[in-house]
């Protein structure tokens, strides 16, 4: 086994190094050091023990800086190894120069219990956000199931309203004597609290690639290979990565709040050479020697039921990759741009925000700072004065959960520039509650500057900043359209 370096120390002026073994021939042992690593240190003697040296550099070296210390042995082997000068000692220094904020870490430790119970955060997966919420109110139920069927919710004194709603969600055809009733989806999926889902650009793709899929299934499950040394097990296998692909890419591209475009964009690659793959196990695509392309060939086939089995494998792929192409032109001009799709990440925005009202509730009742308290702890902002941690808590709390859902429910885009003012006073009030907790305040309870409260009110305000950005997002400014003589429109915010 060749030599390695077991330790090594340095102080400013001088390296020791202790090897696993005897150095023979030591006078054609070179070394290398840097200090700092990357920096050149001069070499100015070397002084052999049994199975030591020392050496000398050529400058003094800073005390705390790392060394790296390589020595090339006469056979070519090289070892290598990472020291920092006066380590010991600066490790001392370092623990000495840090002891007071440990002595502060493990007091605060000691002070409050750690958080070891649920906090009313679901552990598991994500809970659905369309449709009402668990235990919503009936008539909320009614009204969800109202819109989603006639699009809107008609005004339920007004008989012409509630006729011409009906009218243009329901056909009537004449059917074996009697009249049949077809609904007309409005959106092609479900909507959420907030009246959003997927709709728009989104819904018009959704409902392509459904289609698509629909259409196509039936025709991959009938292909049959056209060359007689075909492996079956091969068939299946490309028959069964495709179907399942195929699948995940059409249910991607309906995804509530818009498809997820890296998981889209890799479905639909995978897709598109599952395809292929297919093609070549069938024996429906080869090799062209001028293009330098794999492409659909008909040497395979002889009877008229051989081409009918090629032509399905055709649409198969025209299918797939229509819808590739289809998503390609959505994510680069309407990726996210639906109201439906705002809406739904929107009401996400406003989920988040009332979850981390729950979370700052049990951070404070950790640190003794509990309902009777929060009802009395007054919050240092400059409007409105006298506030108290509760009234703010619990105005966030209504606010995300129920007055910004009502309103954009009911006010659609008009309800979103409504909460607007609002989500920006919150935000404000909560980094003027944070700023406050770095000085203390008589009659305040020294709990609310415990860090988890601290770090909590930064991510209540990082999320009500996230509704804001959300709900600018589906209400941008307007824009005026003129139209020039000379130089055609001209747009002017």
């Amino acid at each position: 086994m060749p030599p390695r370096i077991a330790e090594c120390s340095a102080t400013p002026d001088a390296i020791t190094i202790v090897f696993t073994e005897v150095i023979a021939n030591r006078q054609r042992t070179a070394f290398e050091l840097q200090s700092p690593v990357g920096t050149t240190v001069d070499v100015s003697g070397t002084a052999w023990g049994d199975r030591t040296v020392t050496i000398t550099p050529g400058s003094s070296l800073t005390p705390g800086d790392w060394l790296f210390v390589k020595a090339t042995f006469p056979s070519g082997v090289e070892a290598e190894f990472f020291t920092r000068v006066n380590g010991d000692e600066s490790t001392l220094v370092d623990i000495a120069a840090s002891a007071g904020t440990a002595s502060k870490a493990v007091e605060s430790i000691a002070s409050y219990p750690l958080l070891t119970t649920e906090m009313g955060v679901s552990a598991g997966a994500p809970r659905a956000v369309t449709g009402a919420p668990p235990g919503a109110p009936l008539q909320r139920v009614v009204d969800d199931a109202l819109r989603t069927v006639l699009g809107r919710l008609p005004k339920v004194n007004d008989a012409r309203s509630v006729a011409a709603a009906l009218t243009q969600s329901f056909s009537s055809r004449e059917e074996g004597g009697r009249t049949v009733w077809e609904w007309t989806p409005k959106s092609y999926v479900g909507q959420t609290d907030l009246g959003g889902g997927v709709t728009g650009a989104q819904a018009s793709l959704a409902a392509f690639a459904k289609s698509a899929l629909d259409n196509s299934l039936p025709l991959l499950d009938g292909l049959s290979p056209l060359d007689s040394h075909a492996d079956p097990q091969e068939v299946e296998a490309a028959r069964a990565i495709l179907r399942t692909q195929w699948i995940g890419f059409a249910n991607e591209l309906a995804n509530e709040g818009g498809p997820r475009a890296a998981r889209a964009n890799d479905l639909s690659k995978n897709a598109q050479e599952s395809v292929n793959k297919l093609g070549d196990h069938l024996g429906m695509r080869t090799f062209n020697e001028v293009t330098q392309k794999r492409e659909i060939t008909r040497k395979n086939v002889v009877t008229l039921e051989e081409e009918k089995n090629l032509t399905n494998f055709m649409a198969v792929s025209d299918y797939v990759y229509s819808v590739g192409r289809s998503w390609d032109n959505y994510k680069d001009h309407f990726f996210q741009e639906d109201l439906g799709t705002g809406l739904v990440l929107l009401q996400r925005a406003l989920l988040a925000v009332a979850e981390s009202v729950g979370e700052l509730y049990a951070a404070m009742d950790s640190v003794f700072v509990g309902p009777a308290e929060r009802l009395t702890a007054r919050i240092d902002v400059q409007d409105p004065k006298g506030m108290v941690v509760e009234e703010l808590l619990s105005w966030i709390s209504s606010f995300a959960s129920t007055e910004a859902t009502e309103l954009i429910r009911d006010g659609g885009k008009r309800g979103v520039e409504a909460i607007k003012p609002t989500v920006e006073s919150l935000r404000d009030l909560v980094d003027q509650f944070r700023a406050s907790l770095e000085k203390t305040q008589t009659g305040r309870p020294d709990g609310l500057r415990h860090s988890r409260v601290r770090k909590l009110l930064q991510e209540l305000s990082s999320h009500l900043t996230e509704v804001l950005n959300r709900a600018k997002k589906v209400t941008p400014p307007e824009e005026v359209v003129r139209q020039s003589p000379s130089q055609g429109p001209t747009t002017a915010a």
